[in-house]
């Protein structure tokens, strides 16, 4: 009978200090879940740093646009890829975009902001 009751109590000692290890492993692994996430900063172009603007490539390319009557002058469109080489995600007022030509300037129609994340690339026209 006492060998009985001793072993029981050996069981239950064992089966309880199992479980409460278990859950404060447990703990431990879901709160460090928890600070693994980051958030990356939003910023504007103009505020990144130097050495982040030099992560930023720009690629200009123009073309004639044939869908306008241009038997006058030509129409061109000024299309451009912006490449995010930084670890930030960068934002542009699309309306600040500027072409200037020896004879005047052109002021982008486009409104609103655009975002590139980290690592992205994306055109506009």
């Amino acid at each position: 009978m006492k060998k009985s009751l001793i072993l029981s109590a050996t069981m239950l000692t064992l089966l309880l200090s199992g479980c409460t290890t278990n859950s404060s492993s447990q703990k431990e692994t879901s709160s460090s879940s928890k600070t693994s996430t980051r958030t990356i900063k939003t910023s504007y172009f103009q505020n990144l740093s130097n050495s982040a603007k030099r992560n930023v490539k720009f690629t200009f390319k123009l073309n004639q646009d044939d869908t306008e009557d241009n038997t006058a002058d030509p129409v061109y469109v000024v299309s451009a890829t912006i490449k995010n080489n930084t670890n930030k995600n960068i934002k542009f007022d699309q309306s600040k975009f500027i072409c200037v030509l020896p004879s005047n300037k052109i002021i982008s129609d486009k409104t609103g902001t655009l975002t590139i994340k980290a690592g992205e690339t994306k055109s506009i026209n």
